[in-house]
């Protein structure tokens, strides 16, 4: 950069002191005042300094432009390779978020195979209907990320103290022998969010903490015109996790993790004008959601 700044600057003296020169020349010539020995100085000195000046100029500029073609063809690879990146880790973040339905899918199946009773059956067969709502949701929602929609969210009220119970006996029965969950009392509340869709982000929260602690406590609480959801674990957060308040859409804390469902599960409670943060207070972690309240 400083070479070329560098000739950039001598190639302009140049074409100034030869075009002074010339000025001089052509004002002594209307002057009348020119000898021909210090004509042909002067001429030549003007060749001299205008024909390098002009080459060097000349050299600069495609040079520069040749500079500027090759950073737009890096930019421009880089710019794909991003795309193939981001590409893969929602592919990934896709299968992640739909393995755990697929899971309990063929539990559920396995169940329904030996059970003798129909009203059990029936019971079975509702909660695979649940698990394939909450894989088509995935698929919509990964579909989403790549294509925003300008359509507000789903506003159906959902019952709160039944997900926020059935998410935490989910996660229970999967964390068995590893992690304990504490649930406090849940008052009757309704909530405006999709059952699915919370379902799906308490999913992301539980899984994560009892993966990071081995005791997680879980809790629900009015907070004004909202309820609040409030999953706390022992631990410090990792700073990726903590970048993703700021900002930062994709991060995990987990070796190869894709952090795809805590966005996911943002851009979910944000979708009904609810938020989702995860920060440090002391000791703990604690990620909370936050849903406007629905009358009874």
């Amino acid at each position: 950069m400083t070479s070329r700044r560098r000739s950039w600057l001598m190639a302009l003296l140049a074409l100034l002191a030869g075009l002074t020169l010339w000025g001089w020349d052509d004002l002594f010539i209307d002057l009348g005042m020119v000898h021909p020995n210090l004509h042909r100085v002067l001429g030549g000195f003007e060749f001299l300094l205008l024909g390098p000046g002009m080459a060097v100029m000349a050299f600069s500029v495609s040079e520069y432009l040749r500079l500027a073609a090759q950073a737009l063809a890096g930019e421009r690879e880089r710019s794909r390779q991003q795309r193939l990146v981001a590409l893969g880790r929602v592919a990934a973040g896709l299968a992640h978020e739909v393995r755990n339905p697929l899971h309990n899918i063929r539990l559920l199946v396995e169940e329904c195979r030996v059970a003798e009773h129909a009203d059990e059956r029936t019971g079975l067969i509702d909660r695979v209907e649940s698990n394939v709502r909450r894989i088509d949701r995935a698929v919509e929602l990964v579909y989403r990320l790549a294509r925003p929609s300008s359509a507000g969210g789903d506003e159906s009220a959902c019952d709160l103290a039944a997900t926020v119970t059935e998410a935490v006996t989910a996660e229970t029965r999967s964390c068995v022998g590893r992690a304990i969950i504490r649930l406090a009392d849940t008052p009757a509340a309704k909530v405006a969010c999709p059952t699915e869709d919370l379902r799906m982000a308490l999913d992301n929260l539980l899984r994560n903490a009892t993966a990071a602690a081995p005791e997680v406590h879980v809790s629900v609480q009015r907070q004004g015109a909202s309820w609040e959801i409030l999953v706390r674990n022992p631990g410090v957060l990792p700073a990726a996790i903590a970048a993703v308040g700021q900002g930062d859409a994709f991060a995990s804390a987990k070796p190869g993790g894709l952090g795809l469902g805590l966005a996911i599960s943002r851009q979910l409670i944000e979708e009904v004008a609810g938020e989702l943060t995860i920060a440090q207070h002391g000791g703990e972690v604690q990620a909370r959601i936050r849903l406007p309240a629905v009358a009874a």
